[in-house]
């Protein structure tokens, strides 16, 4: 993704979190999480860090007006969680049909960029795949390419 992204700071408390502001409409701290699946896959948690509570929630609709910018912002903190963990896989699964359908038309329209770096695959139900776009997939596991 050869877009604008929002400068970005992993936590003090390693590099499984990371977290950027959101600068449209308002401005909007966002925390991109990695959590960890299984030894080898880590699912990719994102939303909006509320300042009363702590927390970050991934349910929240912002309506910045800078999806484009804070997704390659989440590209780039991707890359930087594969630089220091080549070896694992990242898991994307959107929580609601229309978050997901996002991330499959955000990959569509990116695959030619992402396919340079990494191994796509589509999962549907518990079972993964080369990606084939006339599908509709539950959920992403991405990969670093060993080149």
């Amino acid at each position: 993704m050869k877009q604008p992204y929002y400068p970005f700071e992993a936590s003090k408390e390693g590099i499984l979190k990371y977290s950027f502001e959101s600068q449209g409409i308002k401005i909007i701290t966002k925390v991109v999480e990695f959590q960890p699946i299984t030894e080898s896959i880590y699912n990719l948690a994102f939303g909006d860090f509320d300042e009363n509570t702590k927390e970050y929630y991934d349910d929240v609709r912002s309506n910045n007006n800078d999806i484009r910018k804070v997704f390659a912002t989440i590209f780039q903190i991707s890359n930087h969680f594969f630089v220091q963990n080549p070896n694992k896989a990242i898991y994307l699964e959107g929580n609601t049909p229309t978050k997901q359908k996002l991330y499959q038309r955000i990959i569509k329209n990116n695959i030619a960029d992402l396919e340079n770096n990494f191994i796509l695959f589509g999962v549907i139900g518990e079972e993964f795949e080369s990606l084939d776009f006339t599908k509709n997939y539950d959920a992403f596991i991405i990969k670093l390419k060993n080149i």
